[in-house]
C-alpha cells in the first residue's frame, strides 16, 4: 500500500515538473514576442523622428545638395537646387505617422495589464 502511494506521488511530481517546464517555455516565447515588439516600436520611433527632423531641416534651408565623388579627390560633381513645400510636407506626414505607430506599439507592448 505504501508503494502504491509513493508511485502516485512520484507521478504527480512528474506531472508537476512537466507543467513547470511547459510554463517556462511559454514564458520564453512570450518574452521573445514582447522584445520583438519593443525593438520594432523603438526603430519606428527613431525612423519617424529622423524623418520629421530632416523635413524640418528642409523647410528651414529650402535647398538640397547632392555630391557625386570621383575616383580621385579632385573630381567631384555637386548638384544643388531649391525645394518646394510639397516634398518636406509629405516627409513630415509620413514621419509623423511612423512615429505615432512606434509610440502605439511601445505603449501596447509595455502594458502588461491584459
Amino acid at each position: 500500500m505504501t508503494c502504491e502511494k509513493k508511485r502516485e506521488i512520484d507521478e504527480n511530481v512528474d506531472d508537476l515538473d512537466i507543467g513547470i517546464l511547459a510554463s517556462i517555455d511559454i514564458a520564453k516565447t512570450q518574452r521573445k514576442k514582447i522584445m520583438k515588439k519593443i525593438l520594432l516600436g523603438f526603430s519606428c520611433c527613431i525612423i519617424g523622428l529622423c524623418a520629421v527632423l530632416y523635413a524640418v531641416y528642409l523647410f528651414i534651408s529650402g535647398m538640397w545638395t547632392f555630391m557625386l565623388g570621383g575616383n580621385d579627390s579632385a573630381t567631384a560633381i555637386f548638384i544643388s537646387g531649391k525645394i518646394g513645400l510639397l516634398p518636406p510636407t509629405i516627409i513630415i506626414i509620413v514621419g509623423s505617422v511612423v512615429l505615432l505607430v512606434g509610440i502605439c506599439i511601445l505603449i501596447r507592448s509595455l502594458n502588461n495589464d491584459k
